[in-house]
């Protein structure tokens, strides 16, 4: 079931994606940019917190491969709150 779910998906997404090219190679105008410059800026300090975190940890216990697993999950949270302000900021109207 989950599988055909994410094959529809994609073959969706392509379809959509091929129909409308000529708008995804637009640039962006002077909102976009400005709502891009602010996620960005908001989704690093998302990012410095766990990874200020994670350098604590690794000085206290010397593990290395956990500072590698919190520093990857830093990243991985930073970009989640980047897409979810720009959908923030979006439905705001910034």
């Amino acid at each position: 079931m989950l599988c055909s779910v994410v094959i529809s998906s994609v073959i969706v997404m392509t379809v959509l994606a091929g129909s409308a090219a000529r708008e995804a190679n637009a640039p962006a105008d002077e909102r976009e940019k400005i709502i891009a410059d602010k996620a960005g800026n908001w989704s690093g300090y998302v990012l410095a917190l766990p990874a200020l975190g994670a350098l604590w940890h690794y000085s206290v216990s010397m593990d290395g491969n956990m500072l590698f697993h919190l520093i990857f999950l830093s990243l991985m949270l930073s970009q989640i709150s980047e897409y979810v302000f720009q959908i923030f900021l979006y439905r705001r109207g910034v």
